[in-house]
This record gives structure tokens, sequence and C-alpha cells, in this order.
């Protein structure tokens, strides 16, 4: 008899144990299969850094997710001015080098984020400035150089002049040497001015062709050149 009692507190004791684990093994178990997906949620948009200049580099930035997204893909889209009207391209890594099919357009970026309970998509905001807009600066930049080196060989031409008359009355005793070195002078500094007009020029045109596509950062052709500017000269 005693020998029963101690089988019964034995199991009573093992009853009181394992009946609340069970109940919270069932209460984990229910839980978890009434738990809703949880695929990704964007908390911050994705970003891009960069110039938006034709030949320059992109980068694009996937923001912040929630739920562990455990892949991302990169999509780039071109844009109409507003970031409407998208177009999606092949491009589908972080960077993108601007081309000149960009140009009057702007760029974003759609990362979509995935895990093992689904995907979603997310845009960045619009490229900021216009891709034309740096190469109308530099069509402006071209057209201010331009009129700065004839200006400068007008200023060249006249002191040609006054330092051709300045000498020729020093030689028949009617001029002094101070006239003449003044003129020497003036002649100096419309050489200088002329050259540094002329490399400015060359800079502004150089910088066209690489806003526009058609010269490298390096200084390469990008695209065919024509006969006329194939010469490198400036009339």
């Amino acid at each position: 008899m005693w020998s029963t009692r101690r089988r019964d507190g034995a199991r009573l004791r093992f009853a009181r144990l394992f009946v609340p684990l069970a109940l919270a093994g069932l209460v984990i178990v229910a839980a978890a299969v009434a738990a809703p997906l949880a695929a990704p949620v964007n908390v911050e948009p994705p970003t891009i850094s960069g110039t938006a200049r034709v030949g320059e580099a992109l980068t694009a930035h996937r923001g912040t997710w929630d739920n562990a997204p455990s892949t991302y893909r990169f999509r780039w889209m071109r844009c109409n001015p507003l970031g409407n009207s998208c177009v999606l391209l092949s491009a589908d890594g972080e960077t993108y080098r601007v081309g000149q099919a960009d140009v009057g357009r702007t760029l974003r970026v759609r990362v979509t984020a995935t895990n093992v309970d689904g995907s979603r998509n997310a845009r960045s905001e619009q490229t900021r400035q216009q891709i034309a807009l740096q190469v109308f600066t530099a069509y402006y930049n071209l057209q201010t150089s331009t009129e700065r080196v004839r200006t400068a060989a007008d200023l060249l031409a006249s002191a040609t002049e006054s330092e051709s008359v300045a000498r020729g009355r020093y030689r028949e005793g009617v001029g002094s040497i101070v006239d003449l070195l003044i003129a020497q002078s003036a002649l100096a500094d419309a050489r200088a001015q002329d050259a540094q007009a002329r490399w400015q020029w060359r800079g502004a045109m150089a910088q066209l062709a690489h806003d526009v596509g058609v010269l490298g950062l390096r200084g390469e052709a990008l695209a065919p050149l024509g006969p006329a500017d194939t010469s490198g000269t400036h009339r």
C-alpha cells in the first residue's frame, strides 16, 4: 500500500511538471503558426550619390529595411525631368555611368529587397539636377571663352601696332626710349592675355566635349569625331 502511494505521488508530481511545459509548447507552436508573413519593409528610401553628368558614375544606396532582407537587387530607371514616366534600364548594379542617352532626363534607382517571406520594392528620388544642365553650363562657358579670345586678339593687334609705331619713332629719333619700353611692356601683357584666353578656350571646349559624351575622363574619344573636330585649330 505504501508503494502504491509513492507511485501515485510520483505520477502527480510528474503531471504537475509536464502539463505546464506541454501547454507552453502548444502556445509557442500556435503563435508560430498564426504569425503573419513578414516580407521586407522599407524604412528609409534608397538614395543616389554622385554627379549626374555624362561620363560620371552614380552610386545607388539601398536605404534601410526591416525584417532582415537577405538579398537586394538594383535596377536603374531613366525618367522625365520631374522624375516621372520612368523606363527600366538593363543596368542592374549598384553603380551606373551616365551616358549620352540620359541628357535631358533624370535618373532613379529601384531596390528590391527579398527574404524568405517575400520581396518588396522601393524607389529613390530622382537625380536633383537634369543632366542637360551641365551641358548648357559648359556651352555657356565656351561662348564666354570665345569672346575673351576675340577681345584678347584685338588687344594684341592694337599693342603690336603701337609697339611698331613706337619703335619706328625711336629709330627716327623723334620718340623716347621710355615710350618704346612702355609699348613693349603693353605688347608683352597683350601676348600673355592672348595665350591665357586661348588656353581657357581649349579647356572650355574639352569640358563641353566631355559633358556631351564625346570625350572621356582621360581625354579619350568616346564617339567618332568629324573632320571639323579633328583639326584641333581655332580661328
